[in-house]
């Protein structure tokens, strides 16, 4: 592709070497180069769906960590409240919360005050 250094040129040499006016292009000189080059259109990109725009979401570091910590969190949580269970169970304590029977006990207590 040539390259035209246009703005180091005079206007009338641009007139000149464009092939056109001060007043525009003529109506038959429009629709030959119409013809030869086409619509001044750019060309139309392929729309993203909504779930690739969300995954893109995703693609920086400093939210993967984000997610991460919060992951590790969870399962660091899951795994505390089970040895505290397992500690407790051990000593047989009635009112361990970790205990299914503790639940069902209040329960029945909540239902038993109701229905009085």
């Amino acid at each position: 592709m040539q390259e035209n250094n246009y703005y180091n040129k005079k206007v009338e040499e641009l007139y000149k070497e464009l092939n056109t006016s001060i007043n525009g292009l003529t109506e038959e000189e429009a629709s030959k180069r119409l013809e030869k080059y086409g619509e001044n259109k750019l060309a139309e990109r392929k729309k993203k769906s909504n779930f690739i725009i969300f995954l893109n979401q995703f693609n920086d570091l400093m939210i993967i960590l984000l997610i991460f910590a919060s992951v590790f969190s969870a399962v660091i949580s899951y795994i505390q409240k089970r040895i505290i269970c397992r500690f407790n169970n051990n000593f047989n304590n009635r009112y361990n919360k970790c205990n299914p029977k503790f639940y069902r006990r209040e329960e029945s207590r909540q239902g038993n005050r109701r229905t009085k």
